[in-house]
């Protein structure tokens, strides 16, 4: 058995299961999420300020840039299951497209 103790930079620990206990079994060194720093080590996530964002891994406060957040909803007629991670890659690419960013700044929550 073993207890991990540090993540790299970008990285943030996760050890804990839904009821917040230590778990061996869920430990990772996950890459952070965008609108998050992650200093690395022992230090969890820190987020952004109000009216910043990043992309995924960032791993510093320096990565957090002033933003403007446009929500679009998007009903498709498919099963769930078709809309494959190819296929949101597209749509992303699609929406990047249109708005004139990078692909990476095009987030997709389900």
């Amino acid at each position: 058995v073993y207890v991990l103790k540090a993540c790299p930079p970008g990285f943030e620990i996760l050890n804990r299961d839904t009821d917040g206990l230590f778990a061996y079994e869920r430990q990772e060194c996950a890459v952070c999420p965008p609108a998050y720093f992650c200093v690395g080590g022992q230090s969890g996530r820190a987020a952004c300020r109000d009216g910043e964002f990043t992309l995924s891994g960032a791993n510093s406060s320096a990565a957090c840039r002033p933003t403007v957040a446009v929500a679009v909803l998007a009903t498709l007629a498919m099963p769930q299951a078709d809309f494959t991670a190819d296929k949101q890659l597209r749509f992303r690419q699609a929406l990047a497209d249109a708005a004139g960013v990078v692909t990476d700044q095009v987030l997709l929550r389900q």
